[in-house]
């Protein structure tokens, strides 16, 4: 029959009924064996006691619920010495001990209880018509065990925070496989220490620079390989160079001061080369058409064309009436000059004086010739003003630049073809003014091209370079490499890294954040692994 098909396999069952009702497909089960196996002895006894029905939820069919009622019997146990007097008989490996959801049911549930958590992964299943509530979901999510995994030969460590500033703890991942292994809850040397201990077999631990989990490390898996991670080696030669600019604020200004100068300098010789260009090219060249001529003959050609005279005004955006006075015309005349009356051309020359002292509001020299006895109109002022030579507006100063430590730092720690204009004059500028800056950020690029070009045997030359640079920030740097060489120049040579541990730090941040700190460690580490295992 289609419909046991579609049933998880319980052996020993036959279909009695099965009906729809409420968007719900109820199945009736029966058992049809006439004995039962005891589960504590082994005993099989044919002896009933009872029988009861069980109700066990299962996946959903063409979007209904699926609801499966089974007769189930009980059974007295043939074997007398037995401490189980009673026993149920068992309904297969599809339907666990006291289930009220068939395993598969419990797996889809356990996804969605793992990428989601609570409340998000119940009203999802209620989409998914395998509707269960948030407690539902953590508590099978807290019973599924956590997956039994193989040593890895590649381990990635490093911390996380449980509260930010207070706790944290530390995750461990399989390089390889990029796969989040366990969770520890503290970054204790001596909690990794037992880890490794416990789980031999580890070849290589990549790690930062915490002291804690190099001496863990050492400890745990003396045989292993310690690399330190490329990125934070990297991280930390930057963060030196911001150490010694934070003593360099006065010379980062006085450079961004001088090539502002500079910039304003290129802009005046520019301004003046346009300028004199322009003016050449005006006395060569013949005077420029009027525009309104051209104009014109734009309105006589269009109006040619059978165009109208609001058509014509709309297409050159200009007004109705001078389009009907230009269609009129048969030529195009300019239009007659202003002419000055005497009365404008007497108070002239008191109106220049004020001009050229600086007063260019032309209603305040009205007021100001009135005051003389000047009776006419502020447009007879206008009217003269408009011949007086325009004032020059100045050319805009260049904004003096902000130079941060942290842009400064970037600067100096890139290559100079990698920098427009801009940045590589203010960093001529700059190392001019201090020599040692220029040294710092010699030393932090061929740092940079050990990794690039995995240069191992590099290190101890630039680690003595840096000590002897007088710069007590690049010395204390290069002291703590020393200390730690061997992981250092695995981090060169070797292609492993941290990044797979950093992605997984990162995922597990979202995933506490979802739950929004109202549980506890143990709940995160189930959905973290059980995630990464799924």
């Amino acid at each position: 029959m289609f419909v046991k098909e579609l049933l998880p396999e319980i052996p020993h069952t036959t279909i009695n009924q099965y009906a729809i009702r409420n968007g719900c497909l109820k199945v009736q089960l029966k058992r049809i064996n006439h004995y039962g196996i005891c589960p504590c002895c082994g005993a099989v006894s044919n002896k009933c006691h009872s029988q009861y029905i069980r109700r066990v939820h299962d996946l959903p069919s063409g979007g209904y619920r699926v609801l499966i009622e089974i007769t189930v019997k009980k059974f007295f146990c043939a074997e007398a010495s037995c401490i189980c007097k009673v026993f149920c008989d068992r309904l297969g490996n599809e339907i666990a001990v006291y289930a009220r959801k068939s395993n598969r049911m419990r797996k889809q549930l356990l996804a969605l209880s793992c990428c989601l958590g609570g409340n998000p992964a119940s009203r999802l299943s209620f989409c998914f018509h395998i509707p269960a509530s948030p407690s539902t979901m953590l508590r099978i999510l807290k019973q599924q065990p956590l997956p039994v995994f193989d040593t890895p030969t590649v381990l990635g460590v490093d911390d996380w925070a449980l509260k930010k500033g207070e706790e944290y703890g530390t995750i461990l991942v399989d390089i390889k496989q990029h796969q989040v292994i366990d969770l520890l809850p503290d970054r204790e040397a001596t909690t990794l220490q037992h880890w490794l201990e416990d789980h031999p077999g580890v070849k290589i631990i990549t790690r930062d620079r915490a002291s804690a989990y190099a001496d863990a490390a050492k400890m745990g898996a003396p045989k292993a390989i310690q690399m330190a991670d490329r990125w934070h080696l990297l991280k930390n030669i930057r963060e030196v160079l911001k150490k010694i600019l934070e003593k360099q604020g006065s010379v980062l200004r006085q450079a961004a001061y001088l090539l502002s100068e500079i910039e304003e300098q290129e802009l005046k010789a520019e301004n003046h080369s346009v300028n004199f260009s322009e003016s050449s090219s005006t006395q060569v060249k013949n005077e420029p058409a009027d525009k309104y001529a051209l104009l014109f003959e734009e309105v006589q050609q269009l109006k040619a064309e059978g165009l109208s005279n609001r058509g014509i005004a709309r297409r050159l955006s200009i007004s109705r009436n001078t389009v009907n006075s230009w269609v009129k015309q048969k030529s195009y005349f300019r239009p007659h000059k202003l002419v000055l009356s005497a009365t404008e051309k007497r108070w002239g020359y008191e109106l220049r004086q004020e001009w050229d002292k600086g007063n260019n509001s032309a209603k305040q020299l009205w007021k100001h010739i009135q005051d003389q006895g000047f009776s006419g109109s502020l447009s007879a002022v206008y009217r003269v003003i408009k011949k007086f030579p325009q004032q020059k507006i100045p050319l805009p100063k260049p904004a003096i630049t902000n130079w941060t430590n942290r842009k400064v730092s970037t600067l100096l720690f890139s290559h100079r073809d990698s920098l427009n204009e801009k940045e590589q004059a203010y960093l001529k500028v700059l190392c001019s003014l201090e020599p040692k800056l220029e040294k710092a950020r010699q030393l932090s690029i061929q740092f940079r091209n050990m990794f690039t070009n995995k240069k191992p045997e590099k290190l101890e030359q630039w680690i003595i370079m840096a000590i002897n640079s007088g710069m007590v920030e690049l010395k204390n740097f290069a002291t703590k490499l020393n200390q730690d060489f061997d992981a250092v120049e695995a981090g060169i040579k070797m292609e492993w890294s941290n990044g797979p541990v950093e992605g997984q730090v990162n995922r597990l941040k979202n995933i506490k954040r979802q739950m929004y700190g109202r549980a506890g460690f143990d709940l995160l580490k189930k959905r973290v692994v059980n995630s990464t295992y799924s």
